[in-house]
């Protein structure tokens, strides 16, 4: 997997209905050039599936990233699926240190509470590390039915052709392409594509960083690490409560880790806190796809009976 295939990656996971015209614009290539390559992603299990999520703002929720140790785990699976149990909570992780790792949403301050509380009633739990990731909610616009019927194709297939949706809802093609374009525009709604990072021979490593806030910040050390190996950066998981950020790398060979950690002490006022390489994640319904399905039962509309789950 090169450059180019993490460009394409990343375009998807922004906006899964991009067009192959739009997409090879992007990267100086062809339509069919970009149809190509995306084609051979997904023949290799890189691209999983292309599915509509609900966005934060629909359900007014805040996302996390949770550090939790458990001593003495005598039976893993038990707790992976105790974690996964609750809502709040889409993906659990293991990673090369022992702790697990785990992504996920909760609505308004109480429901950070229930989480941490939740967390620590796991048997053997010795560190609970509850991290809120920036988040800048903004006003997003009401589902209506028409909406509903458009967003259930999509919850199928985010790129299901224009015509096919049409079909399935006796709307004409416009008025399809309007109601997308109104729902992704608004911010109410994600099409994105599930992505196994660690497929296609390569690794996901993630450099876990530290600053000092009077003399730099997130923004400025994601911009380092984008400049410096733009070839291998894929993103950064900040904390809001706290000057702690993940740097996560996608590396054709754990030897290009090395290089990273030694760039690490190039960086003005910041250093690394440590690295790990996470396991595949192990992944379940989130709460905005929950609650998504609860819109579509209370509109007459079937439910989705598999999602496509969260990473």
């Amino acid at each position: 997997m090169d450059s180019t295939d993490r460009r394409i990656l990343q375009e998807l996971v922004a906006n899964c209905r991009i067009t192959y015209q739009e997409l090879g614009t992007k990267l100086g290539m062809t339509a069919n050039a970009a149809k190509s390559r995306v084609q051979r992603l997904i023949d290799e299990g890189v691209i999983e599936e292309f599915y509509a999520i609900l966005s934060l703002d629909a359900i007014e929720a805040e996302p996390f990233i949770a550090l939790v140790n458990v001593d003495k785990v005598n039976d893993e699976e038990m707790l992976i699926q105790y974690l996964g149990s609750s809502p709040m909570i889409h993906s659990v992780r293991l990673d090369s240190l022992g702790g697990w790792v785990l992504h996920g949403e909760y609505i308004k301050s109480k429901g950070l509470a229930e989480l941490s509380s939740y967390l620590w009633s796991v048997e053997g739990v010795t560190r609970v590390d509850v991290h809120p990731m920036p988040y800048e909610p903004r006003p997003t616009l009401a589902l209506t039915h028409l909406f509903l019927r458009v967003l259930r194709v999509l919850a199928d297939d985010a790129r299901a052709p224009t015509s096919e949706i049409a079909k399935q809802t006796g709307l004409t093609a416009r008025r399809v392409r309007r109601a997308v374009q109104e729902m992704v525009k608004s911010g109410a709604v994600r099409l994105t594509a599930r992505i196994n990072y660690n497929a296609g021979g390569s690794t996901m490593f993630v450099v876990r960083m530290i600053w000092d806030p009077k003399e730099t910040n997130a923004e400025q050390i994601t911009r380092w690490f984008e400049t410096r190996f733009p070839q291998v950066f894929w993103g950064s998981e900040v904390s809001a409560s706290r000057p702690l950020m993940w740097v996560i790398f996608i590396l054709d060979s754990m030897a290009q880790s090395e290089e990273i950690v030694r760039a690490t002490k190039l960086i003005p006022a910041a250093r690394a806190d440590g690295t790990l390489v996470p396991y595949r994640p192990r992944t379940f319904p989130s709460l905005r796809q929950i609650l998504l399905n609860r819109m579509f039962v209370e509109a007459g509309i079937p439910p989705v009976e598999r999602w496509p789950t969260e990473v």
